[in-house]
């Protein structure tokens, strides 16, 4: 059987071992670097185009052009396979494959929908998650799942791990589906769908938090429902750290966005964007409720505590906008951190 996969990240590159196994892979098309550096998890495939001998097509990003369609045509397939690509496949490239086209999802379809979908997962604090191989429409996320695989999130995790742990899961449906392929429906659900806006264009910061716990309330809402919840992408802006959060609320809205590849949850100090890269929560220390979130209450070795809503935060490694990553230690001695210090303002 012949297969285009579509996609640029690590998902895909783990994806393709999977689909080599069983078929013949004709052409990858890929983000160009200068598009896919921009993009989390953006990864190199020439030693899979040497060890596979595909072809590589840097279209993803313009799928919708009649010279890539073109393209896609001329290779005969029989199946497409989109891995870890945020862009719509439109029905004029799904209909060039005698099957159509499936595809990878970070959520448990049909209830779970839209974008940063396992960052998500960790903001709001789950333990179990799910995620999808399912029949591609020319509508997002509405084709059928061919199989969902749950894993649990625990709260060592960060983003990193969790996206790791779908990658073995997505490895896993791959060689399910395609050991002993047979097309399957391609029909869409006919789910009520929830859909949740993307954070406001124009804003301030107190906006980002009151959209972020405006995403949280949302999705508490429906998850237990009928309904299927369409979750709005992530932008570097939404990254805000709110300090009147509860330590384990910051604490997972940290570990949902941190680095390497990941653009961080950040708060401010001096006017400057400081990223918070990992964190702890600690047991309390009987600081009253009335000192202000956001303060700095003492300054350790192994790192500073900050005053949340319900406790305290221990900050262990950061990275000031400008600057390379620090432990807190070295940050607080290169910047004279004092303890009463006010971040977030």
């Amino acid at each position: 059987m012949n297969v285009a996969v579509i996609g640029s990240t690590l998902n895909t590159y783990y994806g393709i071992e999977q689909i080599a196994k069983y078929h013949k892979i004709k052409a990858l098309f890929a983000l160009p670097p200068d598009l896919g550096l921009k993009k989390a998890r953006y990864t190199n495939f020439e030693d899979q185009v040497n060890r596979y001998n595909f072809d590589i097509f840097y279209d993803e990003h313009n799928l919708k052009d009649e010279n890539v369609v073109k393209k896609f045509k001329d290779l005969s397939l029989d199946l497409i396979i989109e891995l870890g690509s945020s862009k719509i496949i439109p029905k004029e490239v799904i209909e060039t494959a005698k099957c159509g086209c499936i595809g990878s999802h970070g959520g448990k379809l049909p209830y779970i929908r839209g974008g940063a979908s396992m960052n998500w997962a960790i903001i709001n604090g789950e333990d179990k998650w799910g995620v999808s191989l399912y029949h591609l429409t020319p509508d997002v996320d509405e084709g059928m799942p061919i199989e969902t695989i749950d894993f649990n999130i625990e709260l060592k995790d960060d983003i990193n791990t969790v996206h790791n742990k779908s990658d073995l899961a997505v490895g896993k449906m791959l060689d399910n589906y395609l050991k002993d392929f047979k097309p399957g429906e391609k029909q869409a659900s006919n789910l009520e769908v929830i859909k949740i806006p993307p954070s406001p264009k124009e804003y301030n910061w107190q906006e980002i938090v009151n959209w972020n716990r405006f995403v949280k309330s949302e999705y508490k809402k429906y998850k237990y429902s009928e309904k299927a919840i369409f979750l709005p992408q992530r932008k570097p802006q939404d990254g805000f750290i709110d300090w009147g959060s509860s330590s384990l609320e910051i604490y997972n809205f940290i570990r949902a966005q941190t680095g390497p590849f990941f653009p961080g949850a950040f708060t401010l100090y001096n006017n400057k964007k400081l990223f918070i890269l990992e964190s702890e929560t600690t047991e309390s220390f009987g600081y009253k409720y009335e000192i202000e979130p956001g303060k700095i209450i003492e300054i350790y070795e192994d790192g500073i505590l900050i005053k949340t809503l319900d406790n305290i935060l221990r900050i262990k490694r950061v990275r000031l906008e400008g600057l390379p990553e620090m432990w807190t230690e070295d940050f607080s001695y290169e910047k004279n951190l004092e303890i009463g210090d006010v971040l977030g303002r």
